[in-house]
């Protein structure tokens, strides 16, 4: 074990602890903006997106991974109850989304999965010019991102549905 933590940054333990304290946030109902709900997807979409076109070789076949993992994200996601309780908030400037652990446990995902790969690929254990290596990593990153995305689009959809309601409910404006 000493030696598959040699050389970790200390900088990766201070994002991991950031990462479980805005997941505990989101795990909270609040108001959110419009603006806010997007950004976070927004954010992780760019994020793997800029990771499939870094990819040296098999560019392609990365982003089509990505594209496959996002599309299925969506679908799979179409089924999951992500919009059971929201609302819009007064004058339709606020979403109320209520409290869910989703968002932890996709950032807690992408932690793992981007700290297995950087490991993989530091200690040598994978060649990451290998076309499936490639094509598996940018599959699970189109998977959890466009998860982020398809959580935000049935937040938008739920909260249309449900109309506009003048709650007087104080919560945290994120």
């Amino acid at each position: 074990m000493t030696n598959a933590t040699n050389g970790f940054p200390t900088w990766v333990l201070f994002l991991f602890f950031g990462l479980v304290y805005l997941g505990y946030l989101q795990s909270k109902t609040r108001k959110v903006s419009r603006t806010r709900i997007v950004v976070l997807p927004a954010i992780m979409v760019s994020l793997a997106l800029y990771g499939v076109l870094t990819v040296p070789a098999h560019g392609v076949i990365a982003f089509v991974a990505w594209a496959i993992g996002a599309a299925a994200a969506v679908a799979m996601n179409s089924k999951v109850p992500h919009g059971n309780g929201v609302t819009l908030h007064e004058g339709q400037q606020h979403f109320v989304v209520p409290g869910s652990w989703i968002p932890l446990i996709l950032m807690m995902s992408i932690f793992v999965v981007k700290s297995i790969i950087g490991y993989l690929i530091g200690s040598h254990s994978v060649n990451p010019e290998d076309v499936y290596f490639i094509a598996v990593s940018n599959w699970i990153s189109g998977l959890i991102s466009g998860t982020f995305l398809a959580r935000a689009l049935f937040i938008f959809k739920a909260g249309s549905a449900h109309g506009t309601t003048l709650l007087k409910q104080s919560g945290s404006t994120i």
